[in-house]
């Protein structure tokens, strides 16, 4: 049915005067209309902020135009998750418990509390598409009334790069071959229909989120000889705590530090024409309303979930406490309500905007819900205002803005302090300049006094449980241990503080490896810590090893595994991609369940290779380390042995190359790293193993040239480690199955062991009956595990 068109006739004096009044014609009981667009990862860099002088942004200016645009608003959390759970719960992190991506909302969220929700009840049609949250866009899929997005592209790539951690590339095709054209010819459907009540639509455009795979037109509108770089301060960083900066950033990879001019003009170049394509997707949603009977009745919104850092205070990231990563644009649009072309300097957060649309609409606001209207600055925005903004990253890490300051507060008590009025990029901190004492205390006041604890990630298992079925087991590269000794197997992970964070008894912020136990292979134990990376270790202390398996040898337990330490530059082939450390190091205890210890705070495989998943294998009383030389450094990965002294502490002599993926047939030759594709092929979580009638077999994985992580078999022609090795021509599993390990269980089936999905959270673990032909092996069935 048709409904009746409303016209805003109320006095700004009224409007200020009539709290939860809904801006209606009150010959009526008609209520407005909203539109929210929503857009990820959109910072500050737009047109009339001032703030970048390049950007091209018409159609979001224009909107700003029509209404009131808060130029200094700010996210409640500089994520994508934390932010837009407490934009619609109205709850900040640290009363929901929803601190990050990793965290799972429903644990924290109910659907009641929601802002869409409660329009539904108060007889909204309320429907949406694209990235709005997964809150929102769960209760609207029960009820048919969401559309997701598109494919990230549907042309192929003239060019591609990565620089910091940022993937870009340049698409052959229109505005119809990226990721949001779904979700902009949705809304528009939806803005030709006809309603028996008022709408709440929302369009969650998915750019300029990563990847910045956008179509070259974008591109073209900003010359790569013509960017020009944000401004950075030698000796920036030097006053400031990194350890907590890098611990909630995800580590020093997202520092720009390393990367040259030439890498960061492309990065730069990519956001801008990411942002310039979600302006014109901007555009086109505005132009629809406006070709629509709904324009003279429809409040407009638009904000951006949170900032970016492109290089500011030499970072490429969100996920930070400084002014790129919180500032956003904040735009409100009210036929009759916000006057033409106001732009504010108020200090406002995003946690306004749950009890800002309450009001316009006349509706109560909920009780739980944090934040004040701004309906007064909507009207008149020289309205007073406690210009106070506030966001957290993680528990106990948050940042006061004023319009003066900047106050920061790490969980381990570090702090920040800016002068915003004469230090615009957060250069220096005076955090211990003593005539800013009483400053300091007057904004340590609005931090919170109490904080939930983080709820269980997405990737956690279930509360109260003592036991976890194998179907459930997200581990990747898992290797079991057969303990006779106890009739025990257990099964090794890693965990970081974004990753499992909360179930491992551990320091914050630190990464480690958990074991699981099981008695029957079917249900295992809630994780425990078995090694937790130590201070001043060589590699980085707050990301997860890679690939541990325990071995036991002559009475002890040994470790093997690879650490990363992504700020350390390796040496670089000429023709290959920067690379940084990452090697392969033994631990020892004389318990499978630990404590492990280093014997060296150094790796043990040979400096200067760049090196994965180590394995061992002894034979005529010599013990042997083998493991993966990275294709990266290489262009094609080889697989290595290198003796080990008795003890495993160190090894013995030079390496010796068993297999070359580049001479196997089936692996793929180029691969992609860092957004960029270099010729090579990979190697991958070797094992060994020997029949019964002494036929030595390694199983290994890689790439194939179907794009499908596979696991692969070679068999030593000497019958020995040295080989010479010849491999098996079609791989033994395919269909995204790798990384294995071969044992024999207490009643002695021979059984592989190995991880389905490469990904996380999806990767999981499975174990398939092997046959001993004596010649070789081959899967008989799968017996457990996810299928």
């Amino acid at each position: 049915m048709k409904r009746l068109l409303y016209i805003f006739l109320v006095s700004s004096t009224a409007l200020i005067n009539s709290k939860a009044q809904p801006y209606k014609n009150h010959s009526t009981n008609d209520k407005p209309n909203i539109l929210m667009i929503i857009c990820d990862d959109l910072n500050h860099w737009v047109g009339h902020f001032g703030r970048n002088n390049q950007i091209k942004t018409p159609n979001i200016d224009a909107l700003a135009g029509q209404g009131i645009s808060f130029t200094n608003a700010y996210c409640a959390s500089p994520q994508c998750n934390p932010s837009r759970a407490s934009f619609f719960s109205g709850k900040r992190p640290f009363s929901s418990g929803v601190y990050a991506n990793g965290t799972l909302w429903q644990r924290g969220i109910s659907p009641s509390d929601l802002l869409t929700s409660h329009f539904d009840n108060n007889g909204y049609y309320v429907a949406g598409a694209g990235k709005i949250h997964g809150s929102v866009m769960k209760e609207l899929q029960k009820k048919g009334r969401y559309a997701k997005r598109g494919p990230l592209r549907k042309a192929p790539l003239i060019d591609q790069g990565k620089t910091a951690a940022q993937t870009w590339g340049i698409l052959d095709g229109d505005d119809d071959s990226a990721e949001d054209e779904k979700t902009v010819r949705w809304i528009t459907e939806q803005l030709k229909a006809e309603y028996d009540q008022p709408f709440f639509l929302m369009a969650g455009l998915y750019k300029p989120h990563l990847k910045w795979h956008i179509p070259k037109k974008y591109y073209d509108m900003y010359p790569l000889e013509e960017i020009q770089l944000p401004p950075v301060q030698n000796g920036d960083l030097v006053d400031i705590d990194m350890d907590a900066v890098f611990k909630i950033a995800g580590g020093p990879k997202v520092s720009t530090k390393n990367e040259s001019d030439e890498d960061l003009k492309k990065m730069v170049r990519a956001y801008m024409a990411a942002v310039s394509y979600c302006d014109a997707q901007v555009g086109r949603i505005l132009k629809a309303l406006n070709e629509s009977r709904y324009k003279k009745n429809t409040i407009i919104m638009l904000w951006g979930d949170h900032g970016y850092h492109l290089g500011e205070k030499f970072m490429a990231a969100k996920r930070l406490l400084w002014e790129e990563a919180t500032r956003a644009p904040y735009i409100w649009v009210g036929p009759g309500i916000t006057k033409k072309g106001v732009v504010t300097d108020h200090v406002v957060d995003f946690m306004t905007a749950y009890p800002t649309l309450c009001d316009l609409a006349g509706l109560p606001i909920p009780g739980h819900v944090s934040g004040k209207s701004i309906v007064p600055l909507l009207a008149d925005p020289g309205s007073g205002w406690n210009d106070m903004a506030l966001s957290t990253y993680w528990p106990g890490n948050h940042t006061v803005r004023t319009k003066e300051w900047r106050y920061i507060r790490y969980d381990n008590g570090s702090e920040e302090l800016y002068d915003k009025k004469k230090d615009e990029f957060e250069w220096k901190n005076l955090i211990d300049d003593p005539q800013y004492k009483k400053v300091i205390q007057k904004l340590s006041d609005h931090l919170p006094k109490v904080e939930v604890p983080m709820v269980r990630n997405y990737m956690l298992y279930p509360e109260g449980k003592d036991s976890i079925h194998i179907n459930d087991l997200i581990v990747h590269d898992p290797c079991i241990l057969v303990d006779r000794k106890t009739r025990t197997y257990y099964i090794y992970s890693n965990f970081a503080p974004n990753k499992f964070e909360g179930i491992v008894e551990a320091p914050k912020g630190k990464g480690g490896i958990m074991f699981y136990a099981s008695k029957d292979l079917v249900k295992w134990s809630q994780p425990k810590p078995a090694f937790i990376i130590p201070d001043d270790f060589w590699g980085d202390d707050d990301s997860g090893p890679w690939a541990p398996e325990v071995h036991q040898y002559m009475g002890n337990y040994y470790m093997f595994t690879t650490f990363n330490a992504w700020d350390e530059i390796m040496d670089t082939r000429q023709g290959r991609p920067k690379i940084t450390k990452r090697a392969s190091q033994i631990l020892v205890s004389d318990s499978p369940t630990g404590p492990f210890t280093l014997f060296k705070n150094q790796p043990t495989t040979p400096k200067g290779e760049m090196t994965l998943d180590a394995t061992f294998w002894h034979e005529d009383g010599q013990p042997w380390m083998i493991y993966c030389h990275e294709w990266v450094q290489l262009g094609n990965g080889l697989i290595k042995a290198i003796r080990l002294s008795n003890d495993l502490s160190k090894t013995v002599g030079k390496p010796v190359t068993l297999l070359n993926a580049g001479d196997v047939p089936w692996t793929k030759r180029n691969i992609n790293y860092r957004g960029t594709r270099y010729p090579g092929a990979v190697t991958d979580g070797p094992y060994f193993y020997k029949t019964k009638e002494e036929t030595l077999i390694m199983i290994w994985s890689s790439w194939s040239a179907k794009r499908q992580y596979a696991t692969a078999m070679a068999v030593s022609k000497s019958g020995k480690i040295t080989g010479p090795w010849k491999h098996v021509e079609e791989p033994l599993l395919q269909d995204d199955r790798g990384h294995g390990m071969i044992f024999r269980d207490f009643d002695d089936r021979l059984i592989l062991c190995l991880h389905r999905y490469f990904k996380y959270p999806h990767t999981r673990v499975q174990l398939y009956e092997l046959e001993d032909t004596g010649a070789s092996i081959k899967v008989k069935q799968q017996l457990l595990g996810h299928r």
